[in-house]
């Protein structure tokens, strides 16, 4: 009993420990160190858990179509019969060799029947059929349609977040040049004031101003912690990994060539719709 008990405990672990190792597998390939732009959006298009739902929402639309499309198919019907009689019917007769003797018991039918039949038919022209195909294609159209908007909303999403993290950072190291010429005004003052050259309340001053910028250092790098659970959250990217982001080298002709397109609003999805 003790050896069965061990044995089915280590089937149970067995899938558990190949679905760990599939996992770690899996997240080898997420991206160590700097990730620009790019980086973040292709690793976004292949592990976002929303992109994998319109996957898998495209493949039941292109179902259901084919689905309703079946109907122009030639149908092929085959029906099939068997019958076995563990006790045959039995019939009365009488008896033609002695008609004023006792009547007779006279076994009918068979023991075995079996019938087979097959018919096929071909759809000439259905109105249902005719419907459905005009209508596929709108819907085929709706649903890809449907799959940009989201996926165009999940990009922006992203990009403004990635940009975020990197504005939250240029601010944080802002405050920290600012804290150090704070700080060393903050000493000034205090020598001054040790010297009997300045009052008490220059020094205090800077005290109050070293304080705030001390404050606005805390709150920035809880607001990066912020974007940087929220960039990762878009990108399906492991909570408990490390990722540092790095603006693009050519990031101001990016933004150049983005200026410089003819607005088109046709062209937009949510007009399309």
């Amino acid at each position: 009993m003790t050896r069965c008990a061990i044995l089915l405990c280590f089937l149970l672990i067995i899938p558990v420990y190949i679905h760990s190792q599939a996992s770690t597998a899996d997240q080898q390939t997420i991206p160590q160190g700097s990730a620009d732009l790019s980086t973040c959006i292709q690793y976004a298009l292949d592990h976002n858990p929303l992109l994998e739902q319109l996957r898998i929402r495209d493949k039941i639309t292109r179902k259901t179509i084919a689905s309703e499309l079946s109907g122009w198919l030639p149908q092929i019907e085959l029906n099939a019969n068997y019958q076995n009689y563990l006790r045959q019917p039995v019939s009365i007769f009488p008896d033609f060799s002695n008609p004023d003797g006792p009547k007779r018991e006279v076994t009918t039918g068979v023991a075995n029947t079996s019938s087979i039949q097959l018919g096929a038919s071909q759809t000439i022209y259905s109105p249902e059929l005719v419907i459905a195909g005009t209508s596929a294609r709108l819907y085929k159209r709706q649903s890809f349609q449907s799959n940009q908007e989201l996926l165009i909303d999940l990009i922006l999403n992203l990009s403004k977040a990635f940009y975020n993290v990197l504005v939250t950072q240029e601010r944080l190291n802002l405050f920290l040049e600012d804290r150090s010429r704070i700080d060393r005004s903050f000493k000034d003052a205090f020598s001054l004031y040790e010297s009997g050259l300045n009052d008490k309340i220059d020094y205090q001053r800077a005290q109050i101003s070293l304080n705030n910028i001390d404050a606005e250092i805390a709150g920035t790098r809880e607001e990066i912690k912020a974007s940087y659970a929220l960039l990762k959250e878009l990108m399906g990217y492991p909570h408990t990994s490390a990722i540092v982001v790095q603006s693009d080298s050519n990031i101001a002709e990016k933004a150049w060539l983005d200026t410089s397109l003819t607005v088109r609003p046709g062209d937009r999805v949510e007009y399309q719709l």
